[in-house]
């Protein structure tokens, strides 16, 4: 018994032709780009694969996971959880609370307690009882102002006194450093209270001298400062009264002032002052300096007080003794022990 086979008809020509054909035999036409034909069905295995893909990425996508971010097995639940990290808490704030408190710094003795022993002790002796005092406080101590030193490097420092002023021999026992608005503002001999932490003692050459550092002045010293540097010479040219009341003004200054007056002072015109010959000098690298004394010849311990440049027939007629007047510009201005030293330039000698 013959199949019967299936046929179709063609859409170009109308004559039939087998239902798989591709081409018809009749006409020669494309039977699958005319879209009309019976194509096979498409396979749905592609679907189930992509989704089969999808599931494997997130399986190793949860053990990946599991690997960097391991756990116990058996671990507690979210509640014991929360109930551990607050246990936690509570211990780190037992701990917190169980550290002990910080020791606060020893009251230093007093000045005279702490350097009494110094000529009794030997070197080590001294090194040992000095180094148990760093960092103790030195509280409320009391001296008198010494000098007041302006740095190297910028700002002041306090030399203060712990023995009265009266005292022979007296120096420096106590330094710290000063606000710059004050520094100006303290006299020699101002009696002082301070506060400050110890930094260091030394024995220098038989003194006891201590360093504070973060130091504070009694607010009953400020009070009894002088409200402000003054300055006494706001002329620009000055006559020999001026020099004597520089000279007079030095007495009771610190360094500090003293140099803010000096250099109030240079660049000054002198007029007319006079004096004495006290020397001649012969200069080192040519040339002649006189040295005058605006003292009388007869004061004692009369020293040189004012310096110029003289030429050299002027410089070789002068003799030791003899009155001389002068003026010029003020180059400088200098306390050398106590003594006020004037240098002038474009000096010239009057008759």
């Amino acid at each position: 018994m013959s199949e019967t086979k299936q046929t179709k008809t063609c859409p170009y020509c109308a004559e039939e032709v087998l239902v798989d054909a591709i081409v018809c035999k009749h006409c020669g036409k494309d039977l699958v780009a005319s879209g009309k034909t019976k194509t096979k069905p498409k396979k749905r295995g592609g679907c189930l694969k992509t989704i089969g893909f999808l599931i494997l990425g997130v399986i190793v996508l949860v053990v990946i996971f599991a690997i960097m971010n391991p756990s116990d097995s058996s671990g507690p639940s979210v509640t014991q959880s929360t109930g551990n990290a607050s246990q936690s808490s509570g211990n780190q704030q037992s701990l917190s609370s169980d550290r002990p408190t910080p020791t606060p710094a020893p009251v230093a003795p007093s000045y005279q307690e702490i350097c009494a022993p110094m000529t009794d002790m030997t070197e080590a002796q001294w090194k040992q009882h000095t180094g148990s005092l760093k960092n103790s406080i030195a509280t409320d101590w009391s001296g008198w102002v010494a000098d007041v030193n302006a740095k190297a490097f910028g700002g002041f420092e306090l030399l203060v006194d712990m023995d009265s002023p009266d005292v022979a021999f007296s120096v420096q026992d106590v330094t710290f450093d000063i606000p710059d608005d004050v520094a100006l503002r303290f006299s020699k001999d101002l009696p002082v209270i301070f506060t400050g932490v110890i930094d260091s003692v030394s024995n220098i050459i038989g003194s006891c001298q201590i360093r504070l550092d973060n130091a504070s002045i009694s607010p009953e010293t400020i009070q009894s400062l002088q409200a402000e540097f003054e300055n006494p010479f706001t002329e620009d040219s000055l006559d020999i009264a001026a020099f004597e009341a520089a000279r007079e003004a030095i007495v009771g200054m610190t360094e500090a002032q003293f140099k803010q007056m000096a250099s109030q002072l240079e660049g000054k015109n002198i007029v007319s002052w006079s004096g004495w010959v006290e020397n001649v000098n012969v200069k080192t690298f040519g040339g002649y300096e006189v040295w005058i004394d605006m003292d009388s010849p007869d004061s004692l311990l009369s020293v040189q007080d004012v310096t110029f440049d003289v030429p050299e027939q002027l410089a070789l007629s002068l003799s030791k003794d003899n009155p001389i007047n002068f003026s010029g510009e003020i180059e400088s201005v200098s306390n050398v022990l106590g003594s006020l030293q004037i240098r002038l330039k474009n000096a010239a000698v009057l008759p």
